[in-house]
């Protein structure tokens, strides 16, 4: 097959076939192969030039890009951060707080068990029990924790009682290690003396331990700081009546200088710790005492009626030995622990006075026999007795209810009284007597009044004449 195409002027003659297309094909294929492969094999020779050839890299696994870590030096061995405080007037203040806190060290203001660090001549200046900051350029140098006695800023031959003797004996022990039978000299009976009892226990323990280096670190994070005490000296600050005035001054002229995020920094961690501290003192002063207790019982012994009452703990609340405690707080002490202690009460009248026997003596009698004591509900029956009681009274007054709670003194003259205010209504006492004994008649359970008056008629509002005399009473 054979066609002629005319272009520009050209011609060009193409012949195509079945082999000839073939052999177009697997030339074309080869081709792409060689192509490939070349290429493999340039990306694997530049692949090889740039994989790391350290053999540390290699037996650690750790990958060529990964950063370096600084190991942690400053924690204790409880793998806590040491605390550290930097003068203001340190030039190189910023620098030495960085190392401190990359190297797991925390800086804070002066306080107990804080170690200050400052120059060199700051004996010259009367700092004394200041350390050198070279103390840390050294620890970071050695990558273990030195010996700190030999930075003290003070000359312990004419000051010796400036230093801490753990500290002396540190630096005793430094000095004597190369020599493997030197031994460090005890302390003598009157420095002993003169240490306190949880020094003395510790003189012969080092004051900081080297720390062994670790590949993987996460600096430590001080949560909280403790609030600074101004009263205690410390083994590492000095006594505050010879360096107090002194350090109040440069604190108060150098605080303008201090950066904006040390300041929030310092400020933060002065505030939680306040607020752990009024935490801490408000759970140990708010608990309730065996004398406590006892009180809240006998008030109840002596007013049984009242002990579901809001406003009878709100009086509680008020006296002088529960002023610490809320209503909410005393209430829920009662029915949460003290209700099981409530073995007896005090017998009382209807009118919840004490009674008293002829010895002046309170009476002790079970709960079981205080009336209203409970909140009991009423029953069928209490309901069909209370609308009996109101058909024989040729009116509804007073004496009434009071006579209720004589005869049936599981409710108190109050119970009763409201049930017929809130239950009973114009011709629901006839209609709930039928109903009553009907049930009762033909052995059925009747149900309680509320239900009945809701379901039979609708509750009237009408109003119910009460005796002015009888009404005087009630609120005498």
């Amino acid at each position: 097959m054979s066609y002629n195409s005319y272009d520009n002027g050209e011609q060009y003659d193409a012949f195509f076939d079945a082999g000839h297309s073939e052999h177009v094909e697997q030339t074309a294929a080869q081709k792409q192969s060689h192509y490939n492969m070349t290429r493999r094999t340039q990306m694997e020779a530049v692949s090889r030039n740039q994989i790391a050839t350290n053999p540390q890299d290699l037996t650690t696994g750790r990958h060529r890009y990964q950063t370096n870590i600084p190991p942690p030096i400053f924690v204790t061995p409880d793998g806590r951060s040491m605390r550290f405080t930097i003068q203001h007037g340190e030039p190189r203040r910023a620098e030495f707080v960085q190392k401190i806190i990359t190297h797991g060290g925390a800086v804070i203001e002066p306080g107990k068990d804080v170690i200050s660090l400052g120059q060199q001549d700051a004996i010259s200046l009367g700092q004394h029990g200041v350390f050198s900051i070279d103390f840390i350029d050294d620890c970071i140098e050695q990558g273990q924790i030195s010996a700190i006695a030999p930075y003290i800023n003070c000359n312990t031959e004419e000051e010796p009682n400036l230093i801490d003797p753990r500290i002396a004996a540190t630096s005793q022990q430094s000095n004597l290690s190369d020599d493997p039978n030197s031994q460090i000299p005890e302390l003598t009976a009157a420095q002993l003396q003169q240490l306190e009892p949880q020094q003395q226990e510790s003189v012969h323990e080092p004051l900081f331990q080297p720390q062994p280096l670790h590949h993987h670190y996460e600096p430590a994070i001080e949560a909280e700081f403790p609030p600074p005490r101004q009263q205690q000296s410390s083994p590492l600050t000095p006594p505050p009546q010879q360096n107090q005035q002194h350090e109040i001054q440069p604190q108060q002229q150098q605080q303008n200088e201090m950066p904006v995020q040390e300041q929030e920094l310092v400020s933060t961690a002065s505030s939680s710790a306040q607020k752990s501290t009024t935490k801490t003192a408000k759970k140990s002063t708010n608990r309730f005492t065996e004398e406590q207790d006892e009180f809240i019982l006998e008030r109840i012994r002596e007013n049984p009626r009242l002990r579901n009452s809001h406003k009878f703990y709100d009086t509680l609340a008020t006296m002088e030995i529960l002023n610490n405690h809320t209503q909410n707080s005393i209430r829920s002490r009662y029915r949460r622990l003290l209700q099981h202690r409530l073995y007896y009460v005090y017998k009382i009248d209807d009118f919840d006075r004490l009674v008293y026997d002829k010895h002046g003596e309170k009476i002790k009698v079970g709960i079981e026999d205080i009336g209203g004591t409970l909140k009991n509900k009423f029953t069928a029956e209490d309901d069909y007795i209370l609308c009996k009681a109101l058909k024989d009274a040729k009116r509804v007054v007073y004496s009434v209810f009071s006579d209720l709670y004589r005869k049936n003194p599981h409710h108190s003259i109050n119970s009763w009284r409201d049930r017929y205010r809130k239950f009973v209504g114009d011709g629901d006492i006839e209609a709930y007597i039928t109903y009553y004994e009907k049930k009762i008649s033909v052995g059925e359970t009747p149900e309680g009044l509320s239900r009945v008056v809701a379901i039979t008629k609708p509750k009237k509002n009408s109003s119910k004449e009460v005796d002015a005399e009888e009404e005087s009473r009630e609120s005498v």
